[in-house]
C-alpha cells in the first residue's frame, strides 16, 4: 500500500487527540510518516508548535484540514494507512460524526480505529459495514481506549497462555475509588436521550454484536447480582463500562470462532463479565446503589 502517510490522527485538536499526538511525537517512531487533521488549520497548527521541536531527529507532522463532507474523508481515508479517530470525548459524538469517517475509510481500504465508548453505535456499524469491510479488506477497530482494549486484549492474551477453551472470564478494573465521575454519568443520560429503549436493550445483548454463523453458544450461567466476592479479585461492584466491554470481547469471541484457526478459538461455553474492584463489601453495595439512584434523579432535571 504505497500512499504517502503511516498515520493520520482524526480530530487532532480535541483533549484526547492532542494527547495522542503528543504521545506519538515522544514516543513514535523516528521514521513514522503521518499527519494531524480536523476543521480548524489554525487550531492544528497550534497544536503542532505546541510541540517540542528540539527532537531534531523527528519531523513534524503535516497538517490536513478535514471537513465532515463524503469528499475530504475520503481523501484523507485514501492518504493513509490507518486513521485513528479521537473526534472527541464528549459523549456519543461518535454516533453523529464517526460513521462518515468509518465509511470513507472502508471505501478506500484504510484501516480505522478508535476512542469511542458508544457500544449501541458500533453495534450498529458492525451490522451495517461488516460485510462490506470484509469485502475490501478494511481492518475497523472501535472502542480502542479504557472502553474496550484492556478486557478484549487481556482475555485474547489468556486464552493465547492457555491453550484450551475458555470457561467464564470475570474481568475488573481497580479504581482508587468506586465513585463515578460527572463524565460518565453524562454519557449514560446522554445515550438515554439518543437512543431508544428498543435500540438500548438491542445493543446491551450479550452476542448483540457477534457476527452469524459462528457455531453452538452454551455459556456457564452468568451470576445474577451487580456486586459479588470473589475469592482471587476481591470485592466487585458494577463496572458502568460493562456492556461496552462485553460487547467487544464477545465479537472477538465471534470472530474467532467463525474465521480464526482452531488454537485460537476461545469455545463454546467462554462467557464475559466486567466489574470495578471495590475498597470492601459494603463499598461495593454503597457504590452500585448510589449510581441506581443518581441516574433517574439526574434524568428528571429540565
Amino acid at each position: 500500500m504505497n500512499r504517502p502517510y503511516d498515520l493520520i490522527v482524526y480530530g487532532a485538536t480535541g483533549y484526547l487527540g492532542s494527547l495522542v499526538v503528543q504521545y506519538l511525537w515522544t514516543h513514535g517512531p523516528p521514521a513514522l510518516r503521518w499527519a494531524v487533521a480536523g476543521r480548524s488549520e489554525q487550531k492544528l497548527a497550534t497544536v503542532v508548535n505546541s510541540l517540542d521541536q528540539s527532537q531534531s531527529h523527528r519531523k513534524l507532522p503535516h497538517i490536513m484540514v478535514v471537513a465532515l463532507s463524503g469528499e475530504d474523508l475520503g481523501r484523507m481515508a485514501s492518504q493513509t494507512r490507518l486513521v485513528l479517530n479521537t473526534v472527541g470525548v464528549c459523549p456519543l459524538l461518535f454516533c453523529k460524526y464517526g460513521t462518515p469517517v468509518v465509511a470513507a475509510c472502508i471505501e478506500h481500504s484504510t484501516a480505522y480505529v478508535d476512542s469511542t465508548r458508544e457500544h449501541i453505535w458500533t453495534q450498529q456499524l458492525a451490522a451495517q459495514w461488516h460485510e462490506k469491510a470484509m469485502a475490501h479488506k478494511a481492518i475497523i477497530i472501535p472502542q480502542c481506549a479504557v472502553e474496550s482494549s484492556p478486557p478484549d486484549l487481556m482475555t485474547l492474551l489468556l486464552a493465547r497462555r492457555l491453550r484450551r477453551p475458555l470457561g467464564p472470564i470475570f474481568f475488573t478494573i481497580q479504581h482508587s475509588w468506586t465513585g463515578y465521575s460527572g463524565g460518565t454519568i453524562a454519557s449514560i443520560l446522554a445515550g438515554l436521550e439518543t437512543y431508544s429503549p428498543r435500540q438500548m436493550m438491542a445493543a446491551s445483548a450479550p452476542r448483540a454484536s457477534c457476527i452469524p454463523d459462528t457455531g453452538p453458544h452454551r455459556p456457564h450461567l452468568a451470576p445474577s447480582l451487580p456486586v459479588r466476592r470473589d475469592r482471587f479479585l476481591g470485592d466487585l461492584t458494577f463496572n458502568p463500562s460493562a456492556m461496552t466491554d462485553q460487547a467487544v470481547v464477545m465479537r472477538t469471541w465471534s470472530l474467532l470462532q467463525r474465521y480464526g484457526d482452531r488454537t485460537e478459538q476461545y469455545g463454546d461455553r467462554f462467557s464475559f463479565q466486567a466489574y470495578t474492584t471495590a475498597q470492601s463489601w459494603l463499598q461495593a453495595w454503597s457504590s452500585f446503589l448510589t449510581m441506581s439512584l443518581a441516574v433517574p434523579l439526574i434524568s428528571r432535571q429540565p
